[in-house]
């Protein structure tokens, strides 16, 4: 327990004379940690680079004074790397709080690892000067500028900044692999004779950074909006300024875009799984689905800039699925809109039922869709699309099977999912050409009906 506070300043580790990852921290709680407009609330390595191992970081600050110019200074809540090559494992941060990298901050050419960790509870607070300028906080979780940073198997939940609730990345790459992010919130910042900005990435938000984004899970992320008034932006991903990410094998659900209303009427909140500024994502093999608030992907282009979205599902979204810049890429590069579904939406069990279009079998691409498989029993009969006469393969005795039942009364499927070669939920003719498209001409995978018969 550092016992610091505003009258008694205290961190507990200070990292500066070249210790490398043979340095290990391991097992310690370092809590109530507080420096005034510095860097690092618990911990700062300046270039050094120990290991920390099944540490918690809980409660530490780095405070500032709104009436100084310093306070874009405080960074680093909970632990603060620059010039560093860091490894954070198994450790969790909670309730930590700074300017920017509630939990952690990295700068200066750092090249930091953060594997199996959790952030939870921890806030980049805004800085404000004069009522004139300021800047709102950045990266709840982690604030990652100029520099390399993977984060492995991490989980954030209930973080919050104005720009990356979660992750905040700025003139950086990395990787975020099999994470996942719940309920972060990005909120409004404004000062009273200058800008005003509406929230930024609940979970993730990027300027001028491309990091790779795999296997994660966004649920329940929100961005809030200022009250001029201008629509949130991002409620789970946010890029901006030339960031060009890959988002891969991820799924998005109930993430929340708010809208905001006045005179005028309402302004509908402006990308619950991604919104893009003068960026040009990639989002592929992805479930964007059942926002709350907001259309699912959405951007502001004043260059050619492009979004690229291939083999991925856009369903249920308050505010539209393929609309407004990404109209129209529903039917192409595979992508679709049908209900994904989840085994278990009550207890955020996003794995899929048997027949979702989302599995390997069901869709045109042939690829699983969104971060989980097959979880549970689910009403689908359905087990390979296509299989008219259930001889587990698709063939032309299927054909032969369809056209027997259609035109002469013959045996009726045993799943009708399967015969619904299509996926129109419904079984006639249009199958039969589908599978003699399919078996004859390589024309594209059968999909399932969902009907549960």
């Amino acid at each position: 327990d550092c016992q610091g506070d505003s009258f008694n300043e205290h961190r507990a580790f200070l990292f500066q004379n070249g210790e490398d990852s043979t340095t290990r921290l391991e097992g310690f709680t370092i809590k109530n940690g507080f420096v005034i407009e510095k860097a690092g609330g618990a911990v700062i390595c300046l270039g050094a680079s120990p290991t920390f191992f099944n540490c918690v970081f809980e409660y530490n600050i780095v405070s500032f004074d709104s009436t100084s110019l310093k306070g874009a200074l405080a960074v680093g809540g909970g632990a603060s790397c620059s010039a560093s090559v860091s490894i954070f494992e198994d450790c969790v941060f909670t309730a930590n709080t700074a300017h920017a990298g509630g939990g952690l901050h990295c700068t200066d050419s750092s090249s930091i690892t953060v594997r199996n960790c959790s952030f939870i509870s921890n806030a980049a607070n805004p800085w404000r000067f004069g009522g004139q300028f300021g800047s709102g906080g950045r990266g709840g979780g982690i604030s990652c500028i100029n520099s390399t940073i993977e984060i492995l198997g991490s989980s954030f939940v209930d973080n919050s900044a104005h720009f990356g609730a979660g992750v905040s990345f700025k003139f950086s790459t990395g990787l975020v692999d099999s994470c996942t992010f719940n309920s972060n919130e990005a909120n409004y910042f404004g000062v009273f004779a200058g800008p005003q900005f509406p929230g930024l990435g609940g979970a993730i938000a990027l300027k001028e950074s491309s990091p790779c984004v795999s296997n994660s899970t966004f649920v329940g992320n929100i961005s809030h909006p200022n009250p001029l008034p201008f629509p949130s932006l991002g409620a789970a991903i946010y890029c901006a300024d030339g960031a060009n990410p890959m988002i891969t094998s991820s799924t998005f659900y109930a993430n929340i875009a708010e809208d905001i209303t006045d005179v005028f009427g309402t302004d509908t909140g402006r990308g619950s799984a991604l919104f893009a500024w003068n960026a040009s994502p990639t989002l592929e093999k992805c479930v964007m689905s059942f926002s709350e608030s907001g259309n699912a992907v959405d951007c502001i282009q004043q260059t050619d800039d492009l979004i690229v979205i291939r083999c991925s599902d856009i369903f249920g979204n308050a505010g539209g699925n393929w609309v407004g810049c990404i109209a129209g890429l529903d039917s192409t590069n595979g992508n679709f809109s049908l209900d994904p579904y989840f085994c278990d939406t009550t207890t955020l069990d996003l794995t899929l039922q048997p027949g979702s279009p989302c599995s390997v079998a069901h869709n045109s691409c042939e690829e699983l869709i969104g971060r989980f498989g097959i979880g549970c029993s689910g009403p689908f009969c359905c087990a390979l699309a296509g299989d008219a006469d259930n001889n587990v393969s698709v063939n032309i005795a299927d054909i032969t099977f369809l056209i027997a039942r259609i035109f002469a009364g013959g045996s009726a499927p045993n799943c009708n999912d399967e015969a619904d070669a299509n996926g129109d939920n419904k079984v006639n003719i249009a199958d039969v050409t589908f599978l003699i498209a399919r078996i004859f001409a390589g024309g594209p995978a059968p999909i399932c009906g969902t009907t549960g018969s």
